[in-house]
């Protein structure tokens, strides 16, 4: 460990004619510290940063692995080329980009297929944090993309990148993983849909070319791309995020269909930039909405979210009734006519709680 010494005038002077020119790493091998502290002297010093710091590693290619790539890389794509020649997809891509090699495997990704709960997860995460400038992305954190990738990897042959990203604000670097696929038919079809404008638009167009019975793995995706579980002791909470001018008309209409009451909509407006939040905070409502959208989610979900709804879930108290689900009201009203005992056994509930159930539903005039 370097031990910390204050700067001498020397120091600075080295820094001052060095920095720009060497970068952070040779300053800090022969001013024996830190990269971090050289950072910090030049930001005190107002000497501009260095836009990003990141380690690339420049790997070459033989000529008998350039020949592999141009026999192989159309047909069998990026993953095949990767593995046969033990190099990263982002290399292998980014090498056929400049020997002008194209990839058609990528045309295997059929996104238009609506039938398909994969691709209506993949679409769902896309409007939620991805982009159709030029070619179909999205970013993610290194500590998600095994999950993610997986997902994507299902509907075909994706672009896997991990790299580095410097936060200049901070100095720090971020690990990320970046998802893409240069597709011009899926890429017109999903702006046809919204999905240029999704940042404020409704994604109430696509929703309707779904069918209604898979509509929860569309909200499964967006709310893995930009919501939230949160728990903490007794205080629970729900929220996505998006601009401060989203249309949030299709979560207000999922909500209507769930009989989730309770949820705000607020708007934020600081320095840091303009959003806007849809939050649900009573506990029931937010399992009302986890029993939607993790129905039928196995191996297809982002893990670490469902273990904080699991979470929410079992902190509920086993001496109160199970929470009356929508379905389970549906069903209620559609086959009291059979009696209390079929109905409590179909519903596992007592039959004092089908009759006090029966009660409230009258009274609201169902």
């Amino acid at each position: 460990m370097l031990k910390r010494s204050n700067w001498t005038d020397s120091d600075i002077e080295f820094l001052q004619k060095n920095y720009k020119k060497n970068g952070t790493k040779y300053c800090a091998d022969n001013l024996n510290r830190t990269q971090g502290s050289i950072n910090i002297k030049c930001y005190e010093l107002k000497i501009p940063l260095l836009k990003k710091i990141r380690l690339k590693k420049y790997i070459k290619f033989s000529n008998d692995e350039i020949e592999f790539l141009k026999n192989n890389y159309t047909d069998k794509g990026v993953t095949y080329c990767a593995k046969i020649l033990n190099k990263p997809e982002s290399s292998i891509a980014n090498k056929c980009l400049k020997l002008k090699i194209y990839c058609t495997l990528n045309n295997s990704i059929d996104l238009m297929n609506l039938k398909d709960k994969n691709i209506i997860y993949i679409l769902g995460f896309i409007w939620a944090d991805g982009s159709v400038k030029g070619q179909i992305s999205t970013t993610i954190s290194e500590k998600d993309s095994e999950n993610v990738c997986y997902n994507f990897k299902k509907t075909g042959d994706w672009l896997i990148e991990h790299y580095d990203r410097y936060d200049k604000k901070y100095n720090k670097i971020y690990k990320k993983c970046r998802i893409r696929a240069k597709n011009k038919i899926n890429l017109y079809f999903l702006r046809e849909l919204g999905f240029y404008n999704k940042s404020i638009d409704s994604p109430n167009k696509l929703l309707s070319l779904i069918p209604k019975d898979l509509h929860h793995h569309f909200f499964r995706g967006y709310f893995d791309g930009d919501g939230c579980f949160f728990i903490k002791e007794k205080m629970y909470k729900f929220s996505v995020a998006s601009t401060i001018n989203q249309d949030w008309s299709f979560i207000i209409q999922l909500f209507d269909e769930l009989k989730i009451e309770k949820y705000s909509i607020s708007k934020s407006d600081y320095k840091s930039g303009k959003s806007s939040h849809v939050r649900i905070v009573n506990k029931w409502d937010i399992i009302k909405l986890g029993e939607f959208v993790y129905k039928d989610s196995k191996d297809l979900r982002l893990e670490r979210k469902f273990i904080k709804y699991q979470q929410i879930k079992n902190s509920i108290s086993k001496k109160r009734s199970p929470l009356w689900l929508y379905e389970d009201e549906k069903f209620l009203i559609n086959n009291y006519f059979l009696g209390v005992k079929v109905c409590s056994e179909k519903l596992n509930r007592s039959a004092s709680a089908i009759h006090h159930k029966i009660k409230i539903l009258k009274n609201k005039k169902l």
